[in-house]
């Protein structure tokens, strides 16, 4: 799915130009590993209909953003919000990391993702940190176990 325009997500509305969208419920560190769109899109990039999960990300999808002109591609939770069809939520990390220079046509798509790369991918160092600190846990677990077989036969 292709979406072409882009809205920064803040939290103040003191400073808040034309395209920023003011969620004030939470602030901005909230935002850090969402991305903000239109509600429906979530059947057009899923394939199914959206139920409700009372904040499990583990339950929300994971979407794939891709930055076709820069070739960068992010990782982040399906937020659903009152926007337009067209338009699409970042904050100004996110839009940061994907290098997007402007806010309108955009070269941008989004597709269905994975935990794994998410979690790995993760923009909180510790939730991250700690991702990759299982699986080498948990690799050096099996070895273990194997030596431990190995060596009873």
């Amino acid at each position: 799915m292709k979406i072409s325009k882009l809205r920064i997500i803040i939290t103040d509305s003191n400073n808040s130009p034309f395209n920023f969208i003011e969620l004030d419920k939470f602030d901005n560190e909230f935002y850090d590993d969402k991305v903000v769109l239109y509600s429906k899109n979530y059947e057009k990039i899923f394939g199914k209909m959206l139920k409700e999960s009372n904040y499990k990300p583990w339950k929300k999808g994971i979407v794939k953003i891709i930055n076709k002109d820069k070739n960068v591609k992010l990782f982040r939770i399906f937020f659903g919000a009152p926007l337009n069809k067209d338009e699409f939520g970042l904050n100004l990390y996110n839009k940061h990391l994907l290098s997007l220079e402007s806010d309108e046509n955009l070269n941008v798509e989004f597709k269905k993702s994975g935990r794994l790369p998410f979690y790995w991918n993760h923009p909180n160092h510790s939730v991250r940190s700690a991702f990759k600190l299982g699986i080498v846990s948990v690799i050096i677990s099996i070895i273990s176990l194997f030596l431990g077989i190995v060596s009873l036969l």
